[in-house]
């Protein structure tokens, strides 16, 4: 039988969950690992169905593939703001530059493209987003909780750089706070996506960068934790994504979202 270490009786509950959903395909004995590849398995399953390439709610709209295709036909000038957290890894350093030319294209003049970043390559991020862009500020989110351990340097990772350029002179309209926290410790459910955000910061800064009923677009939907911050808050979203099982979970968190408590 496949056993998980815990060390409290809510581990255990994890433990229990996790082993439902993964049956004998426990990694091994640490509990977070195998939460991991629940989360993961959890994804595959929903990438194995039927997902539309165009899904719409009240004030929201996600579209399946990639955003330099499936939204081509957004308006120049038409976006209030990009709010978006793009890929981390060395491969994906070349898609900071076309996030650079599509918010060029499609922002209104002044307004921001918000962006997580990871460190390991935080320069080239930053040199390429202004390839086509204004760069206005930095800001962090203050992760609480247990940390992640970037073995090869030994640091422990406890804020994430967050890049704010402009699309031209940054029009200046709504006063930001440029350090802020993720309330949760990073706990998620085993539905969760295995790199799902916090979603307090991701409210407040959709709040910091638009006013009600302005339209913010993430190029790089994910889980859809921009798309709920939007809703949750009145404004209306528009987003993409390659992975359509991340798409499917992002229209379930969504719909979830507007039903009555």
């Amino acid at each position: 039988m496949p056993s998980i270490v815990v060390r409290s009786a809510r581990d255990e509950a994890r433990a229990r969950s996790a082993l439902a959903a993964l049956g004998d395909e426990v990694p091994g004995p640490d509990l977070r690992r195998t939460e991991e590849k629940a989360r993961l398995a959890a994804l595959a399953r929903r990438r194995s169905g039927e997902v539309p390439t165009q899904i719409e709610g009240p004030g929201w709209e996600i579209r399946t593939g990639d955003f330099r295709e499936v939204l081509a036909d957004i308006p120049a000038q038409s976006v209030d703001a990009i709010v978006t957290d793009p890929p981390y890894n060395l491969e994906s350093v070349g898609l900071y530059s076309d996030l650079s030319a599509f918010a060029a294209r499609v922002l209104k003049p002044g307004r921001l493209c918000v962006a997580y970043c990871g460190k390991h390559a935080l320069p080239e991020y930053f040199e390429r987003l202004g390839e086509h862009l204004e760069y206005m500020w930095m800001a962090a989110v203050l992760l609480p909780g247990r940390h992640n351990l970037f073995h090869r340097k030994k640091i422990f990772g406890r804020w994430r750089p967050v890049a704010m350029f402009s699309a031209g002179p940054y029009e200046a309209r709504i006063p930001i706070v440029d350090a802020l926290w993720a309330e949760r410790n990073g706990a998620k459910d085993l539905a969760d996506h295995p790199w799902q955000q916090a979603a307090e910061p991701f409210e407040r800064i959709v709040e910091m960068v638009t006013l009600p009923g302005e339209l913010v677009v993430d190029p790089f939907l994910g889980s859809g934790t921009t798309a709920l911050a939007c809703v949750a808050i009145g404004r209306r979203f528009l987003g993409a994504d390659t992975d359509k099982g991340a798409v499917a979970l992002a229209s379930d968190r969504l719909k979830t979202s507007a039903k009555p408590a």
